[in-house]
């Protein structure tokens, strides 16, 4: 039950934090007080392999490697990061016909989120630890 409520928790805190004008620096996609499409959109392809490059603000270091999307029952997906010397496994849904996000639980103390805009082939995210600060970002080329 603890873990449900942080996670909700958390993904509340950095979706506030990526879509909220002050904190973003991309133009807002609505007005405010006009909803965006609850439905995404079924014409998105996001399913396949994916080179991934990005910014780990903790390590403050660049990190390479691949991402495969796969779309599982009931419109989620699942997104496996392989970094050579280590996986993380996400689960997602999109949130509009632009943004998919995925939760990352690895264990208990190591639970991040992600979230990527799609800008046809390229998803371009940022993201964060639970219990961090610091917010990195990461590019996918889809292959």
């Amino acid at each position: 039950m603890r873990k449900t409520f942080l996670v909700s928790i958390f993904f509340l805190q950095v979706n506030f934090l990526m879509i909220h004008p002050l904190y973003s620096e991309e133009p807002q996609k609505s007005l405010p007080g006009k909803a965006l499409p609850a439905t995404p959109s079924s014409s998105i392809d996001l399913v396949g392999e994916y080179a991934m490059k990005g910014w780990d603000p903790d390590e403050k270091s660049n990190y390479e490697g691949f991402a495969v999307i796969t779309k599982q029952p009931n419109d989620v997906y699942q997104c496996i990061w392989d970094f050579g010397n280590k996986k993380f496994i996400g689960v997602g849904r999109l949130c509009c016909d632009d943004t998919i996000s995925f939760v990352n639980i690895a264990n208990e103390d190591d639970i991040s989120l992600v979230v990527y805009t799609i800008l046809g082939k390229t998803l371009k995210a940022k993201w964060v630890h639970l219990e961090h600060s610091s917010i990195g970002w990461e590019e996918l080329e889809k292959r």
